[in-house]
């Protein structure tokens, strides 16, 4: 998904669907240990594929971006995050193990 940033910037943040298990693992290891801030830079890094602030994401370059484009990639980051985490809500299927 091509994120369009307040700056004019852009980010390719990659989806939910392509995201293999190797990179959802080294999202939780990367916040394993660590405070919000780090864990959400860690997610930051495995999932922006590519964008217009050079060819690599890095933690330098994260701290040198304004607090709009900060806020906009976050909140697309954690879309994507969420979308990954597993479902434990009871299934709306009465013969479903997991039934209210």
């Amino acid at each position: 998904m091509r994120l369009e940033l307040p700056s004019g910037g852009w980010a390719e943040i990659k989806d939910a669907d392509t995201i293999k298990r190797k990179d959802r693992d080294k999202i939780v290891r990367g916040g394993k240990d660590s405070d919000e801030l780090e864990a959400l830079n860690a997610a930051i890094i495995q999932l922006v594929s590519g964008w217009s602030f050079g060819p690599e994401v890095t933690v330098e370059l994260l701290d040198e971006l304004s607090i709009a484009d900060t806020n906009a990639l976050e909140a697309a980051v954690v879309e994507t995050l969420d979308a990954l985490a597993p479902n434990f809500e009871p299934s709306p299927d009465p013969k479903a193990p997991t039934a209210n």
